[in-house]
């Protein structure tokens, strides 16, 4: 499971960027990689492609980092650090000249003396912010991606539980499809506006802490999210990241400024992937395939589709790291990353999932069994004593009910309900219960 067996290794040759991270993080490297998405995603904001169905997607990643207390799911504060480096370092600026239209703003001794709002655009949001502020950095960002990392998804849990945060989750199943969110509010000390949300989440978690987040594996949210762990490795002795050479960190440096200054733009970046589309499409089959020999595996249907538009969205990444070709690297990239989430997101939700599509299956059928019996007995109340075949048939278009009669007639006769006649084999008579 995870990193300890290779069920999916990576591919032998990964984008560029992502290449440095499985080897700097060399102890659980397919992880980094799932952990970096989400802010390399906000780094390269202004990507669009359209997706198989028709839909423009943007790099929109939610990863979650499963770990045992003191495993090293750390890694990821740093790793996200370093990767945003540009995006922090512009968001302290965009800070300070709204610190400063604040202060101007208190010290303005009436109305023409207001300084005008810079609409400071800073994307890098703490886990407790909230869905005001949220609301009017998303306005101010326009097209770009807003990031959020939660060192404790924990802090999320239980924030969603106050007034204030209610609707987090609602607000990340629309980041997610950069669907349109907002609020209308006559007051004037909350923010009002309607937005195309584009979100990006890393959050970290022990496996009790991420189970209390993903409650309700119905709801929408455990197709959304990359969830990868990292091994129990406790008591053993604490791995090191293999330290970059110069040359190596100025190139990636280099790479991630450039990143940011193309992802930061007005223009949107558009892109056509249509070998990956058609990998894809083969891969779902393949799972489609899967299914057809496992029906009860209602999981594996449900959470391919999402898996794959991951795996569409990680190869937007891949295509601009790749020179802005469609290589195949950029296509082996999608693939292994719709298979490792598809396959992490069964181990954690899929038995869950298969329970809950079994009940809601087995209460349809009791609910269908029992309309059934209803209209049945219906009919047969309606029918005199003594009745033939041809008695039911013109009941039934009655009634309005429609179905095989034969069919009828030998449940009633198996339920002992009714008896068939010793003169004609088509007329039967009722048999009263005491």
């Amino acid at each position: 499971e995870g990193e300890t067996e290779d069920k999916n290794p990576l591919p032998a040759t990964l984008p560029p960027l992502f290449d440095t991270i499985a080897r700097r993080y060399r102890m659980f490297p397919k992880a980094a990689v799932l952990a970096a998405l989400p802010a390399v995603g906000t780094l390269l904001s202004q990507l669009r492609a359209k997706y198989a169905d028709g839909r423009v997607q943007s790099p929109i990643f939610f990863t979650v980092v499963q770990a045992p207390q003191a495993s090293g799911k750390s890694f990821a504060r740093e790793l996200s650090d370093w990767l945003l480096e540009p995006v922090k370092a512009n968001d302290q600026l965009e800070r300070q000249k709204e610190q400063e239209y604040k202060e101007k703003a208190r010290k303005a001794k009436n109305a023409k003396e207001q300084p005008d709002d810079p609409h400071a655009i800073v994307r890098c949001l703490p886990a407790t912010v909230s869905n005001a502020v949220l609301l009017k950095r998303a306005d101010y960002a326009g097209e770009l991606a807003l990031f959020t990392f939660a060192e404790e998804i924990d802090t999320i849990v239980r924030s969603n539980k106050s007034g204030a945060w209610a609707q987090k989750n609602d607000i990340y199943r629309m980041a997610f499809d950069g669907a349109e969110w907002g609020q209308d509010y006559m007051a004037e000390n909350s923010y009002a506006a309607v937005v195309k949300l584009h979100y990006n989440l890393l959050f970290l978690g022990t496996p009790l802490a991420v189970s209390g987040f993903f409650k309700r594996v119905e709801d929408g949210m455990a197709s959304r999210f990359i969830v990868c762990h990292l091994p129990d490795n406790r008591g053993e002795a604490i791995q090191k990241e293999t330290p970059l050479s110069i040359g190596v960190r100025n190139r990636v440096a280099a790479m991630v400024k450039r990143a940011f200054e193309e992802g930061s733009q007005k223009e949107e970046i558009t892109l056509s992937l249509p070998k990956t589309l058609a990998a894809l499409d083969k891969w779902q089959m393949a799972r489609i395939a899967e299914f057809d020999r496992d029906p009860d595996n209602f999981a594996l249907d449900i959470l391919r589709r999402r898996s794959a538009v991951i795996g569409f969205r990680a190869a937007m990444l891949a295509w601009w790291l790749c020179d802005r070709k469609e290589s195949q690297v950029v296509t082996d990239f999608a693939l292994w990353v719709a298979s490792e989430v598809l396959s992490q997101q069964l181990i954690h939700f899929g038995e869950d999932m298969n329970r809950i599509e079994r009940e809601s299956l087995d209460k349809m059928k009791n609910l269908e069994r029992k309309a059934r019996n209803g209209r049945n007995g219906r009919l047969l109340a309606s029918l005199p004593d003594a009745f033939t075949k041809s008695d039911v048939i013109v009941a039934r278009k009655r009634l309005g009910f429609e179905g095989d009669v034969t069919y009828v007639i030998s449940r009633w006769l198996r339920k002992g309900l009714i008896a068939k006649s010793e003169i004609d084999k088509y007329s039967y008579t009722k048999i009263e219960k005491n």
